[in-house]
């Protein structure tokens, strides 16, 4: 609630972490033959790689998903998703995350930097808490109508998960356009010129 905030704290989407200079990404998500990418960021193990995946498995339009392997938590050849009629791939060492994002139909993301970027640049995103206080903000902004929460991922069953991914799929077209407008892909640069004006006063 803004009327609680001290009046030094900035709180909205219009701050979300991104500066994407362009909206490149135009096209409606295909509904057949989707690629997709899972990006659960540096939580300690595979685990909850591992049930996303397996989650998708049986969705018939999604043929091909890739794997982010975070620098933190480098990602092994594991059987338990690799043996799948699905192409799947890992990829790791990217230099620039937002030419990347633009290639895919639908985000897989753990609540962070890369959800938002994936947002503002136009793609579908189901967002993954890792932890109780990622869930209750993607809960949030689910209910913004931004992106579809998977919530705590700890929780979910693979059938809850395979529904929300699902979902997304479902109503692409209405959360690319709530996030257009929502996510302008200028919360970087508020975020720089309220830091900026800040410091000239103290100057």
């Amino acid at each position: 609630n803004k009327n609680h905030l001290p009046p030094n704290a900035y709180w909205g989407l219009e701050y979300s972490p991104v500066n994407i200079a362009s909206r490149k990404r135009e096209t409606v998500m295909k509904k057949n033959d989707l690629r997709i990418l899972v990006a659960l960021g540096g939580d300690k193990g595979t685990d909850n790689i591992i049930k996303v995946v397996n989650s998708v498995l049986d969705i018939n339009s999604i043929k091909n998903i890739d794997i982010l392997s975070s620098p933190v938590n480098s990602i092994a050849n594991n059987g338990l998703i690799f043996n799948s009629k699905k192409r799947i791939n890992i990829i790791k060492n990217i230099l620039n995350i937002e030419r990347n994002l633009i290639k895919y139909d639908l985000i897989i993301a753990s609540y962070g930097h890369l959800a938002y970027e994936g947002m503002a640049l136009g793609v579908p995103v189901c967002v993954v808490g890792q932890k109780q206080f990622q869930a209750n903000f993607a809960n949030d902004l689910s209910k913004k109508g931004v992106c579809i929460s998977i919530g705590d991922i700890r929780y979910a069953e693979l059938s809850q998960i395979k529904h929300k991914i699902s979902e997304t799929i479902k109503y692409q077209v209405q959360l690319v356009k709530k996030a257009k407008i929502l996510l302008d892909g200028k919360g970087l640069e508020r975020i720089s010129n309220i830091i900026l004006s800040k410091h000239e006063k103290l100057v």
